[in-house]
Parts: C-alpha cells; sequence; structure tokens
C-alpha cells in the first residue's frame, strides 16, 4: 500500500495541475493566451508536434499529460525534500489571491477585465498555476534554508 502521507506531493501536484490546465483549456482568456501561460510546463512538446492547432482535442490532452509528468517529478522532488505542507498551502493561496487581484487591476472595471478574458474562471485557472509554480518554489527555497540553518 501506497502512503499517501509520504507521497503527498508526488500524488497532488500532478493533479491539481492538469485539473487547472483542463479547465484554463476550456476557459483559455484572449486568444488562449491565459492558457498557454499557465500550462507552459506542459506545452512545450508541440512544437515538436507538427500539424497540431490549439482547437485539437489532443492539444489539451498532451498538455495535460506532459505538465502532470513533469509535476509527478516537482512533487517527488518536494516529498523527498520534505516541504512543509501547511506553508506551501498558504503560499499558493495567497499567492493565487495576489496574482488574481494584481492581474485584475490592470483594467479599469470587472467588466473590461471580463470582455478581455471572458470569465472570472480564466482568471482564476491562470492564478491557481501560476501561484503554483512559485508556491512550490518558494517553499522549496525556505525548506532548503531551514534545512542549511539546522547543520
Amino acid at each position: 500500500m501506497i502512503n499517501i502521507k509520504k507521497y503527498f506531493f508526488t500524488f497532488l501536484l500532478p493533479v491539481i495541475w492538469a485539473t487547472v490546465s483542463f479547465t484554463s483549456y476550456h476557459y483559455p482568456g484572449d486568444e488562449y493566451g491565459l492558457y498557454c501561460y499557465s500550462s507552459i510546463l506542459g506545452i512545450w512538446p508541440i512544437y515538436f508536434i507538427k500539424g497540431i492547432k490549439i482547437q485539437s482535442i489532443f492539444f489539451p490532452m498532451i498538455v495535460a499529460l506532459t505538465g502532470a509528468i513533469v509535476m509527478l517529478l516537482v512533487g517527488f522532488s518536494s516529498d523527498k525534500l520534505q516541504i512543509n505542507r501547511r506553508l506551501w498551502l498558504i503560499l499558493w493561496l495567497s499567492f493565487s489571491i495576489l496574482i488574481f487581484i494584481a492581474y485584475m487591476i490592470q483594467f479599469t472595471s470587472i467588466e473590461r477585465a471580463l470582455s478581455k478574458h471572458g470569465s472570472w474562471t480564466a482568471y482564476i485557472a491562470f492564478s491557481l498555476n501560476i501561484a503554483l509554480y512559485i508556491s512550490i518554489f518558494f517553499s522549496a527555497i525556505i525548506q532548503l534554508v531551514s534545512l542549511k540553518i539546522k547543520k
């Protein structure tokens, strides 16, 4: 039996990332901009596949699978590093909110923001995946500094 607590990030990060990526594909923002930025971990193989278009049913599957594999490796590394789960969750949610607010305040009104990218879901999905990258990075830095100080 696999110990879920021991491999918390290994399981959770790919699931979060792929779920948010699929959601973002269906609410992509202006010309798929928010989707492509927030799903950058999974977009890169598309450059090597000739003839695939963003509207293809295979596009989000390839992106989600690639990104999930990358996040699986990141999650495994995070578990091995023993990143504090509570700290990561606080950072992820905090950065998600900050990114969402920062992106929304650049518009003169909510109506203009929604007319630019189409829906609240586009902004929320974008914020969640970008914050996922940032929260993992800072959680790892904090953990590494903490380990260095303990030595």
